[in-house]
């Protein structure tokens, strides 16, 4: 790593279009640009946004410059961002206007909070707030109508009634799709049951990880960033959304972030229990396994391997040897064999839209491995070389795959924060004029 120092408040590039793009808080800001817009969903200028930052990303794996943190431009994103939550506030399964219109109230109040500097006081206070438009988006869409929640609600229930949610069938939501199958691994499953035994809803269990996740930015974070980066975290204007629809990414980027925060403080038996509870909640976690084993400063490397593996098995077996034959179909053929939606933000949509070029696996599977080759031949010294690494990887993943929504740019863009959370830890903050 090349010798970095600590930027002063305005010698920090603020002003610097050359090094904007290399601004963390910034290249953060246009990622969520990328998406935030259409919801996820396909639009030219956030594939065309996407791409770009991706070549950055590219860019910068090749040359000598490394990304910085501005505390600058952190404060002015945050404040962008939560300017957003406002605008981009509403989810489409709420039937309490009341509830709905508080809440944008709510945004507006933390907007101004946002204004004054941020105090232990004032920052619990704007914790409360958020909970707050969480909790009351929960209990304005009641019931939406979405596969995800209707498989996290209701096989929950299976489960507690003594039935397979793996051989259940489901509400029928989609013309085109049968309700048979519970598409996610049992972790997922085990980790929201409390929330749909005690009230009736998994989404609860969802803003709990959202929290865990800012608590553990927190612990990770510089003292003058243990705030700011929680807050920029929960402050993403999909996050409502996000929750609305019960997307499990924030159960994901919650066990990440915790797995990472524990092996930094080389808490390894806990860490393996947490990464096997990772590797058996969603069918993208086993991709984590070879960029963390490369971390030169772990300990014990086998034995934690060995560890997370056993837990992840205890955890999956039952549901396994239940009934095999379904197990299989719900969770490894369902996704595998479904086909390629164009109205996903990928690149192949893209493609689609301007030159009526389809999805081609090869080529796919050809940019995605080389770009995973490239990173985990990169010597990895510390935590947010880990994670810049895992972020550029998921993010070539799903940006050039058959299908990419909101919830898989929501999780990608938390690892920004991961990045920008570990970078400010680590000894000094990094400024590209350093670099040179």
């Amino acid at each position: 790593m090349p010798k970095i120092e600590k930027m002063s408040p305005r010698t920090d590039g603020f002003l610097n279009s050359s090094s904007l793009f290399f601004s963390l808080p910034i290249l953060y800001f246009f990622f969520l640009g990328g998406y935030i817009f259409t919801w996820g969903f396909f639009g030219l200028g956030g594939a065309l946004a996407l791409f770009i930052i991706w070549l950055v990303y590219l860019y910068k794996f090749f040359s000598n410059r490394n990304f910085f943190i501005s505390s600058d431009h952190l404060r002015i994103v945050l404040l962008l961002s939560s300017f957003f939550c406002i605008l981009l506030y509403g989810v489409p399964y709420q039937v309490n206007i009341a509830y709905a219109l508080l809440c944008q109230i709510l945004f507006v109040v933390l907007f101004i909070g946002l204004l004054f500097p941020v105090s232990s006081r004032s920052y619990l206070l704007l914790l409360i707030g958020l909970a707050s438009v969480f909790i009351l988006t929960i209990l304005s869409s009641p019931n939406p109508k979405i596969d995800t929640f209707d498989t996290l609600k209701l096989g929950g229930q299976e489960l507690i009634q003594g039935k397979n949610p793996y051989a259940s069938s489901y509400t029928k939501l989609y013309a085109d799709k049968e309700p048979n199958y519970y598409a996610y691994p049992p972790a997922t499953l085990l980790l929201t049951l409390p929330s749909v035994l005690f009230l009736r809803d998994p989404r609860y269990m969802l803003v709990f990880f959202l929290f865990g996740t800012a608590f553990f930015i927190g612990k990770i974070s510089n003292p003058d960033y243990r705030w700011q980066l929680p807050l920029l975290f929960l402050f993403n204007p999909m996050t409502a959304f996000i929750v609305e629809e019960s997307y499990i990414e924030p159960m994901i980027i919650f066990l990440l972030t915790l797995s990472l925060y524990l092996l930094r403080t080389r808490k390894y038996a806990v860490s393996a229990i947490i990464i096997g509870l990772l590797l058996a909640a969603k069918q993208y976690s086993i991709l984590f396994i070879p960029f963390i084993f490369r971390l030169s400063v772990l300990k014990n490397r086998l034995r934690l391997l060995i560890g997370s593996t056993i837990v992840a098995v205890v955890i999956i077996s039952p549901f396994f040897l239940w009934n095999t034959k379904e197990f299989i179909s719900d969770v490894l053929l369902f996704q595998a064999v479904y086909p390629a939606r164009y109205d996903g933000l990928t690149f192949f949509s893209l493609l689609y839209r301007i030159f009526h070029i389809p999805y081609a696996s090869l080529v796919s599977l050809f940019i995605i491995g080389i770009i995973f080759f490239m990173l985990i031949r990169k010597k990895t010294t510390s935590f947010s070389a880990l994670v810049s690494c895992l972020f550029f990887f998921f993010f070539t993943f799903f940006y050039f795959n058959k299908w990419a929504f909101v919830n898989y740019y929501y999780f990608i863009s938390s690892l920004l924060i991961l990045v920008m959370a570990f970078k400010t830890s680590e000894k000094n903050i990094a400024h590209s004029s350093s670099e040179k």
